[in-house]
């Protein structure tokens, strides 16, 4: 019994060592724990700051401070404009990119309704968008004319809006965007130059046609004119046969003018433009039997003529001029339905800066012929294809052809000069001419066309360097000649003044040759003679340096200026 006691007591004592050991290690891994957590809370303030920022009210006027430093650098510095208008549509704010787009200073525009900016056909508009914006509604990116210093328009397109708000209430609009006015520049710009370019196929066409037939048609034509003339002198005064030859003539004379378009046409962008005095042109139309002839169709009408008394020369043609002449005064007359007054007017005005009329004039000085009529007028709509061919909106069988003004616009442009049109539906049309004035010096009268330069020709047909040496011998030149290659082994050894060179060698080509003399001597001025230009030619010579050309057969006159010009050229 007593040993029985003996082992309940040692297994008791052993259970309480057990359960004494399991508790210290039980307390031990607390204080662990405890410690643990009490690093790791010590340590979390500094490892890992709390999202809620700075606790302070000088850490938060700190982080507001660089906060506003950023925004404000982004606002001044953005390649896009950004302006911040008020909600009463005031100017508060804009950055730098605005400022360079209008060329004036912040203080100048701030404070400011921004509206007063706009265009004022976009004023109306512009107000409605902003409205918009203020209102906090959606809207499509947009853009507006804005007129900046000195008048300049800027196109700006707005991207987008944001709204700025304060105490929770909206304050303005910050709108942001870009300058494109050069984007829509060069859209238009292109767009004109495509029309341009399908006019000008057009008119090549055409004149291709017209060359064609109306040399043949001139001769045919030429007893036609003759004859009436000649009948009616042998008719007695009293003859019913003489209203039946003055309606032959009368027939004949408009189908000359036709004949005379179709030569214009024909003839574009070949003339020899010569100096002529534009009084002496239109006085000379105003005598003509086809000025008579329209007086006569057209009895209501009242044609004036005011020259004025001193005019400088322009370069241009006679006939060519005078067909301007004819087809403008035609018009003017069939617009008008029944009684009017048609005036040609001529004057001399200075431009000081470029004008924009029908086309963009340069400044300068010009010669203006002016015929105005009191007709019914020229539709917005139509203005801008009155110059294509057979645009006209006359009924069939009551005027020409439908390339009166065709022939004007061509004529005008070959001779370096520009068109403006002024229209109002019942109140009529005025048609300006403008052609740079040249004074004797500027047209070539005072040049003298004799040197002493060495020249060397270069063609290979005898008989046409034959002749080109002749007029440059008699201008009083040292001339060589060459056909064709041989003249690069003399250009090594010997210098010239100039080359003339023909276009189509027997093995090669001017412009080749050129190009091979230029890679030795790249100073050496060259001028082109030729029978035929065509465009490719002339632009590759261009290209090379070479601006003038002269039509073969040569004279004395057309030659011995364009050698005389290019040894002067600097």
């Amino acid at each position: 019994m007593d040993n029985m006691w003996e082992m309940i007591s040692r297994g008791l004592a052993a259970v309480s060592g057990i359960l004494v050991i399991w508790l210290v290690i039980l307390l031990v891994k607390l204080k662990k724990i405890r410690f643990r957590l009490r690093s790791f809370t010590e340590k979390e303030p500094e490892s890992n700051p709390s999202p809620d920022g700075p606790k302070t009210m000088q850490e938060l006027e700190e982080a507001l401070r660089g906060e506003k430093a950023r925004s404000n650098f982004f606002f001044e510095e953005s390649q896009s404009f950004n302006i911040i208008i008020g909600m009463d549509g005031r100017i508060i704010d804009l950055n730098r990119a605005l400022l360079n787009i209008f060329g004036v200073e912040k203080e100048e525009l701030v404070g400011r309704d921004v509206i007063e900016l706009v265009a004022p056909d976009q004023r109306e508009e512009c107000a409605s968008y902003i409205k918009r914006h203020q209102e906090d509604k959606y809207t499509s990116n947009q853009e507006f004319e804005f007129t900046g210093k000195q008048g300049v328009r800027r196109i700006l397109f707005g991207e987008q809006h944001l709204t700025i708000v304060h105490d929770f209430v909206p304050s303005g609009i910050l709108i942001s965007g870009i300058d494109v006015t050069p984007l829509r520049q060069f859209e238009l710009q292109e767009g004109e130059l495509k029309q341009k370019l399908a006019l000008s196929a057009r008119m090549e066409t055409l004149g291709i046609m017209a060359g064609g037939i109306a040399h043949d048609l001139k001769n045919l034509f030429n007893p036609v004119l003759a004859y009436p003339d000649i009948i009616l002198r042998d008719l007695p005064p009293d003859s019913p046969m003489a209203v039946q030859v003055t309606r032959i003539k009368s027939a004949a004379s408009r189908a000359a003018e036709l004949i005379l378009n179709f030569l214009s046409l024909a003839r574009r962008g070949r003339l020899e433009l010569q100096p002529i005095n534009i009084n002496d042109v239109v006085t000379s139309y105003h005598e003509s039997m086809g000025f008579k002839t329209m007086e006569s169709r057209f009895p209501a009408v009242a044609i004036t003529v005011h020259l004025s008394d001193t005019l400088p020369p322009v370069m241009g043609l006679a006939p060519q001029l005078l067909s301007v002449i004819m087809n403008l005064v035609r018009n003017g007359c069939e617009a008008i339905e029944s009684e009017g007054e048609l005036r040609v007017t001529t004057s001399c005005r200075k431009l000081d800066s470029p004008h924009k009329g029908w086309q963009q004039i340069p400044r300068g000085e010009y010669v203006v012929l002016q015929i105005s009529d009191s007709g019914k007028g020229i539709k917005p709509e139509d203005i801008r294809a009155i110059f294509t061919p057979f645009a006209s909106g006359k009924k069939m069988g009551k005027s020409g052809s439908g390339l009166g003004l065709v022939v004007v616009s061509g004529v005008i442009d070959d001779m370096g000069g520009y068109i403006d049109l002024r229209s109002e539906l019942g109140r009529g049309t005025n048609f300006y001419i403008y052609l740079p004035t040249f004074s004797e010096k500027d047209s070539g009268l005072e040049l003298d066309l004799t040197g002493v330069e060495r020249i060397m020709v270069v063609d290979d047909n005898e008989d046409d360097r034959k002749d080109t040496c002749r007029v440059l011998d008699l201008l009083g030149y040292e001339v060589v000649s060459f056909s064709g290659e041989e003249a690069l082994e003399y250009l090594k050894d010997h210098g010239v003044a100039l080359v003339v060179l023909d276009l189509m060698l027997e093995f090669t080509s001017g412009l080749d040759l050129y190009s091979k003399i230029i890679e030795f001597n790249p100073d050496q001025k060259a001028i082109i003679v030729s029978g035929f230009l065509n465009p490719l030619d002339c632009k590759r010579a261009s290209s090379l340096g070479i601006i003038r050309c002269v039509d073969k057969p040569v004279d004395r006159h057309r030659l011995g200026r364009a050698v005389r010009e290019e040894i002067e050229r600097s």
